[in-house]
C-alpha cells in the first residue's frame, strides 16, 4: 500500500509560513524589503495591536500589472531570478518568492497596486491562500499591502505571540533596520492611528541620530575603507556609547541587515583595552562585496551571510576599526594621516605571494663621521644583580605580613566615640584606641544594599519634579518603558508622553536629582532591551539594585553629629561594613600607635 503523496498546497505554503513569519515584525520585515525592492522613496508603515490585527505597508513604487498582482501570491514567484546563475548575483532583497504566498497562508490580505503604465490599478483580496476576489480598482500609484489577523487560522502560532509591547518592540527593530539601510527613503510608522516615527530623507549619520537619539551625534565615528575585496563604511560609536548588553551593534552586507559572529569578533577586538570587560560598542557597519563572493541563501530569514573569504574580511573589518579609533583618537595618539588607505594586499587563493625586495648600499660605512652619527654607549643595568637595602626581600615582605594581626573591627558604645567631618566630606571617628576616616557616601551605599538585601521592599519613597525632566530614549526604549511601568512606579518613578512622542520624568525615587535618575533608568533599559520579555518580574528588583548605588550619592556631603554617629552605627551593623556590594573600601582604620610611629 503507497503511504506518501503530496502535501496539500495550502498545509505546503503554512509549513514554509512557519519558517519565514514567526511573529507581526516578520511580516513588516518582508513588506518593507519589497516597498524597497520596489523603487519606492516613501514607505509608510500603520500597525496596530502590535501587528495581530493589522500591518499595512504602502510606497509609491512601481506597482505592479493585473497579472502580476496575481501571480506574486504563488509559491516561488518571483521577478528576481531567471536562471540558475542569478542566485550567486542576487542584489535585491526578496528573491525566493515565497513570503507573500506565506503570509496570506495565514492571514487575511488585501493588496491595492498600480504600475505607472496602467490607468487603473487592481485589488486582490486573499484568506488563507484562497482568492476572494481579484479585480479592477482605482488606486495611486505604487503598492499597499494590508494584512489582518495574522495566525487566524492557525490557533496555537497565535497563542505563542508575546504581549504587544514585546511583539511591537520586535516590529520597531525590524522597521529601524531598513530605515538604517536606506537613509535616501522617508520613513513613516504609524501605531494605534497615532505617528510613532517620522524619518526624513537624511544623509547616514543623521539617520542614525533620527532613529537612536540626538546624543549619538557626538558619539559617531566615520570608518571608512575601500579595498579590493570589500568596502566598508559606516560609523562605530566612541567608548561612551558602549553597553553592557548587546543589540547597539549593526552589520549591513550589500544593504541587507545580516548578523554575523566573526565580523562582530573583529570590531569587538578593535576596540580591545579600551572597553571595560563585559561592554559591547555600538557600531552601524555597511559592507559593499561582489555578491559572487557571498551567500545570502543559508538562512531562511536571510539574517545570514557566508562570505568566500572571511579571514580577509575580518583583517579588513579589523585594520578599518582599529584606524579610526586611532584616526579620531579613541587611543594612545599615533599618526594614522601618514598613509590614506590600509597596507592591505589581497593574493588570491592559491597563489604563492613573492618575496619583498630589498634594495642596500654596499657604499656605505658606519665609520664615516659625514655618513654616519655617533653616540656615546648606553650601559644597561643588570637587574638580577641589583640590591637595594631601601627594598626588603620578599622573604622579609612575607614575615612582616604573617606577623601582622590586625585587632578586629569591634563596634564600641556611642559614647566612645567622638565624630567629625572633615572639608572633603569624609567622616572623621575617634574611638578612643583608633581612627576611622568614613566614606559617607560608600557607607550610606552599604547600608542601603543591606536593608533592602532581606525579602521583597516595600514601594520606594518618590519625589514629584517641579519641572518636568524630559528623557532621551530611543523609540523602542519608550515601549519597554511602558511594559514596566507598574515594575518602575514602584521603584518611584512615573512619566507622561506628550503629542510630539516626548517622554517627561514627573517623579523620580526620593533622595537623587533628575540628571541622575535619567541615568540610572538608562542603565536599567539597556540591561533589559535584549531580554523580550521573558523575565520581566525581577524588573523591581533590578531597579532597586541600582537604586542602592545611585541613591546614595546623591544625598547630602554635610552630616550632623546626631547623623555621623547614626551613620556609623548602622554601618557597623552591617556583615560586611568595610566593602561596598561592588568592592569599593568604605573606610581606613589607623591606630594611635601607627600615628605615633609617624613621628619617630
Amino acid at each position: 500500500m503507497d503511504i506518501i503523496s503530496l502535501l496539500p498546497e495550502s498545509l505546503a505554503n503554512q509549513i514554509a509560513a512557519g519558517e519565514v513569519v514567526q511573529r507581526p515584525a516578520s511580516v513588516v520585515k518582508e513588506l518593507l524589503e519589497n516597498s524597497v525592492d520596489a523603487g519606492a522613496t516613501r514607505i509608510q508603515l500603520i500597525v496596530k495591536d502590535a501587528g495581530k490585527t493589522l500591518v499595512q505597508v504602502t510606497d509609491n513604487g512601481k506597482g505592479m500589472s493585473e497579472n502580476d498582482a496575481r501571480m506574486c501570491f504563488e509559491r516561488h514567484a518571483t521577478s528576481k531570478i531567471k536562471k540558475v546563475d542569478d542566485l550567486f548575483a542576487i542584489h535585491t532583497k526578496g528573491f525566493r518568492g515565497e513570503a507573500l504566498a506565506s503570509i496570506a497562508s495565514i492571514a487575511q490580505v488585501e493588496m491595492y497596486t498600480r504600475s505607472q503604465a496602467s490607468a487603473m490599478g487592481t485589488i486582490t483580496d486573499i484568506s488563507g491562500s484562497k482568492v476572494k476576489s481579484h479585480t479592477p480598482h482605482a488606486c495611486p500609484e505604487g503598492t499597499t499591502f494590508k494584512v489582518k489577523n495574522l495566525f487566524f487560522n492557525v490557533p496555537a502560532r497565535r497563542y505563542f505571540l508575546k504581549s504587544d509591547p514585546v511583539e511591537f518592540r520586535h516590529i520597531l527593530e525590524e522597521f529601524h533596520r531598513v530605515a538604517l539601510t536606506h537613509p535616501e527613503i522617508h520613513f513613516e510608522l504609524i501605531h494605534q492611528e497615532q505617528e510613532y516615527l517620522k524619518l526624513p530623507v537624511a544623509p547616514l549619520r543623521q539617520r542614525l541620530v533620527h532613529v537612536f537619539g540626538a546624543r549619538y551625534n557626538e558619539w559617531l565615528v566615520p570608518v571608512e575603507e575601500s579595498t579590493e575585496i570589500v568596502t566598508v563604511n559606516g560609523f562605530i560609536g566612541k567608548t561612551d556609547a558602549a553597553k553592557k548588553t548587546r543589540g547597539d551593534q549593526y552589520l549591513f552586507v550589500n544593504h541587507r541587515f545580516v548578523k554575523h559572529a566573526y565580523i562582530h569578533h573583529a570590531v569587538q577586538n578593535a576596540f580591545e583595552a579600551l572597553l571595560p570587560h563585559g561592554h559591547h560598542p555600538f557600531y552601524a557597519l555597511y559592507l559593499e562585496i561582489n555578491p559572487s563572493e557571498i551567500d545570502i541563501n543559508i538562512h531562511p530569514t536571510k539574517t545570514e551571510v557566508k562570505f568566500q573569504d572571511e579571514r580577509a574580511i575580518y583583517a579588513i573589518v579589523h585594520a578599518a576599526v582599529k584606524r579610526a579609533i586611532g584616526k579620531f583618537q579613541l587611543s594612545p595618539s599615533i599618526d594614522f594621516n601618514q598613509e590614506n588607505a590600509l597596507p592591505f594586499v589581497h593574493i588570491p587563493s592559491g597563489e604563492i605571494p613573492s618575496a619583498p625586495k630589498i634594495t642596500v648600499n654596499p657604499g656605505y660605512n658606519p665609520f664615516e663621521t659625514d655618513k654616519a652619527y655617533s653616540s656615546k654607549p648606553h650601559v644597561v643595568e643588570n637587574w638580577m644583580e641589583r640590591k637595594s637595602s631601601a627594598h626588603p626581600s620578599w622573604e622579609s615582605l612575607y614575615e612582616i605580613q604573617s606577623q601582622a594581626s590586625p585587632e578586629p573591627l569591634i563596634p564600641r558604645q556611642p559614647e566612645e566615640m567622638k565624630f567629625t567631618q572633615l572639608m572633603n566630606g569624609m567622616i572623621l571617628c575617634d574611638r578612643g584606641t583608633d581612627v576611622l576616616i568614613i566614606h559617607p557616601q560608600r557607607a550610606q551605599e552599604r547600608i542601603f544594599h543591606e536593608e533592602q538585601k532581606g525579602g521583597a521592599p516595600s514601594q520606594l519613597h518618590s519625589q514629584l519634579l517641579l519641572d518636568h525632566h524630559t528623557l532621551a530614549v530611543l523609540p523602542n526604549d519608550a515601549v519597554l518603558m511602558e511594559e514596566i511601568r507598574e515594575e518602575l512606579i514602584v521603584a518611584g518613578y512615573d512619566w507622561q508622553t506628550d503629542d510630539q512622542k516626548n517622554t517627561h520624568l514627573i517623579s523620580i525615587p526620593a533622595g537623587m536629582s533628575a540628571q541622575d535618575a535619567d541615568i540610572l533608568l538608562s542603565q536599567v533599559l539597556d540591561e533589559l532591551r535584549q531580554e523580550q520579555g521573558i523575565i520581566l518580574t525581577s524588573v523591581a528588583d533590578r531597579v532597586r539594585q541600582k537604586l542602592s548605588k545611585a541613591i546614595p550619592l546623591s544625598r547630602p556631603k554635610r552630616f550632623s553629629s546626631t547623623e555621623m554617629e547614626h551613620l556609623v552605627q548602622k554601618l557597623m551593623q552591617c556583615t560586611i561594613p568595610n566593602k561596598t556590594p561592588k568592592g569599593d573600601v568604605i573606610f581606613v582604620r589607623i591606630t594611635y600607635s601607627e600615628m605615633e610611629a609617624m613621628f619617630q
